[in-house]
């Protein structure tokens, strides 16, 4: 008999662009955020939700237990930072702000948090 491993870890993060500048504008954000999906279904994360604003991301992820939060984090920002840098333009200076929060979830929370990360451009405006 095989037995297999459950594991949930849903987590709320954010993360800030250096200095809080907005360089998440209109045109920037949707290739980002799609970098982003991109980088977390390649670590085997199942994304909830993606939100944020031109000066900051929000995520509501399952982390698998294959993974540690600050590798998914790591590269996360990392290949975000190179696909941001490259829309911009180099001469911009975009980069993340260092850190990142992370906070986890649980299952009677999910459905108010992901409502949360997709309402941030209503919640801010």
């Amino acid at each position: 008999m095989q037995h297999r491993s459950k594991v949930e870890n849903p987590l709320h993060i954010t993360w800030a662009t250096y200095r809080r500048h907005p360089f998440l504008t209109p045109d920037v954000e949707p290739r980002v955020h799609g970098c982003i999906v991109g980088e977390l279904k390649r670590l085997g994360c199942t994304l909830l939700a993606i939100g944020g604003v031109e000066d900051h991301v929000h995520l509501v992820i399952l982390l698998p237990s294959t993974v540690a939060l600050a590798k998914v984090m790591q590269r996360v920002k990392g290949v975000s930072s190179k696909m941001a840098g490259e829309v911009i333009g180099p001469l911009a200076g975009f980069k993340w702000q260092e850190g990142f929060s992370a906070f986890g979830l649980c299952r009677p929370y999910l459905n108010a948090a992901t409502h949360y990360v997709r309402r941030q451009k209503q919640r801010h405006a």
